[in-house]
């Protein structure tokens, strides 16, 4: 099944979802109109999706972590 769901173009398998395009989209949408880039602020809109940070590498975007304390840490867009 999983084989069957990464060949499909609408969408796209991160850890053991299947998540479409359009969602992605909206996440990333989201994240970008945000003045704060900090973990947790992310965080708040991938639960809104019940999903985690290993989206963010998808949509274009890492976790940049100063120290061990998950308030420190901060998403940042790849280059």
């Amino acid at each position: 099944m999983k084989r069957i769901l990464e060949e499909d173009e609408t969408g796209a398998v991160i850890g053991n979802k299947f998540i479409k395009n359009s969602i992605l989209e909206e996440i990333q949408q989201k994240i970008e109109s945000l003045e704060n880039m900090q973990l947790e602020t992310v965080k708040r809109i991938l639960d809104q999706y019940n999903l985690d940070e290993i989206v963010l590498e998808r949509i274009g975007y890492r976790v940049e972590w100063k120290t061990l304390d998950v308030e420190s840490a901060l998403v940042k867009k790849i280059r």
